[in-house]
């Protein structure tokens, strides 16, 4: 708010690269002065999603899974669920009317990257869909394969962060 005369500052649109120590500079007829170093400390939008949940000391790093739900926190964000609360199998996989396999699940945050892959033998994986559909806490993103070109077909749909 520059030329403004508040006590405070409204800062918009930061990310986690603008994270640091500031101070301000306050100068008028009367001279200037400097203000005590800040910290500006911006939180990812997973630090505040485990904000939002109250852990009880239970483990609240992306590979954890305090649930014991075979979903670790990570993928408990991803699809949109309570990491405390164990949670109904998500993705699902199954046949649609063409006889395609169709994974369903939620692609509930743009920061993350879904990857849809493809394997004939569970040991050689392809990507074949990367952010399939629309971001969506709500509606499932489902994805339909390729007409299956062998008696043997899995997906698998991995999860990954901003690198």
């Amino acid at each position: 708010n520059v030329g403004s005369n508040s006590a405070s500052l409204t800062l918009s649109s930061v990310t986690t690269a603008d994270s640091g120590d500031y101070s301000v500079a306050v100068s008028n007829s009367a001279g200037s002065v400097t203000s005590n170093s800040v910290t500006l400390t911006v939180n990812t939008p997973y630090q505040t999603w485990t904000a939002s949940h109250i852990w009880n000391g239970a483990d609240n790093s992306s590979s954890a899974d305090p649930d014991a739900d075979g979903l670790n926190n990570l993928l408990e964000y991803a699809f949109a669920l309570d990491p405390l609360v164990h949670s109904p199998s998500t993705p699902t996989l199954g046949l649609n009317s063409e006889t395609r396999l169709q994974l369903s699940f939620l692609r509930a945050r743009a920061e993350l990257t879904y990857t849809v892959q493809a394997s004939e033998d569970l040991t050689t994986w392809m990507s074949v869909a990367t952010n399939p559909g629309t971001v969506s806490a709500t509606s499932p993103v489902i994805f339909a394969d390729a007409p299956l070109a062998s008696s043997k077909r899995f997906l698998r749909l991995l999860v990954s962060t901003p690198q």
